[in-house]
């Protein structure tokens, strides 16, 4: 098995086992949370690259708390990891209680192209301006309500723009929310310091 280090290197289980961390890349494809998660565990905690300490402390401590619905904020410069950080956290919480926990993307509040284009701000796509942040943030403040579901778009890796797809169930009590400018302190993305229960 080949397992994917954030870095983009790919390691197999006997090298990870052994330790050895230099390793040039063998394969582009991304490997599936499930398998980054029993990499991890096979090397230790040597090889603590996939947060599998932190997914698991956190775990324990958000399935303690959340006796109501609760809205996790994970940030992070793009390739730091953080969906990869939110998948293995998601499974994590969802093997010990299933369905208590989701992954809403802020990828998919981007602007359409079409939009960008009328705003001439196409060729600066992944900026804090070029995403939808009242549409993010009604969605979030949607989500405190536990007994409806809630739709939203999801960022189409093949034509570069959102599409419908994502949901999230009235029984989810766990929402990990996750993109590069939950922190950030313009308005209106400071907006989530109010929304989001922790980040």
């Amino acid at each position: 098995d080949l397992y994917r280090h954030p870095s983009g290197r790919m390691y197999s289980t006997r090298e990870l086992e052994r330790g050895y961390e230099n390793y040039p890349p063998r394969h582009s494809d991304d490997c599936d949370a499930q398998h980054l998660a029993r990499a991890a565990r096979l090397a230790g905690d040597r090889f603590d690259w996939f947060g599998v300490a932190a997914v698991t402390a956190l775990a324990d401590d958000l399935l303690r708390t959340a006796t109501t619905r609760k809205l996790i904020g994970l940030a992070g410069i793009p390739g730091s990891g953080k969906s990869t950080f939110a998948r293995l956290l998601v499974d994590e919480l969802n093997r010990r209680e299933p369905n208590v926990a989701t992954v809403v993307p802020m990828d998919g509040f981007h602007f359409t192209n079409r939009q960008l284009e009328a705003m001439w701000r196409r060729d600066f796509k992944g900026a804090p301006d070029t995403f939808d942040v009242d549409s993010y943030i009604t969605l979030l403040r949607r989500l405190r309500d536990e007994t409806q579901a809630a739709a939203y778009p999801i960022y189409d890796r093949h034509t570069h723009e959102p599409a419908p797809g994502g949901s999230v169930d009235p029984g989810v009590r766990i929402v990990i929310t996750e993109g590069n400018y939950l922190l950030l302190d313009d308005a209106p993305w400071s907006q989530l310091e109010g929304v989001l229960d922790a980040s």
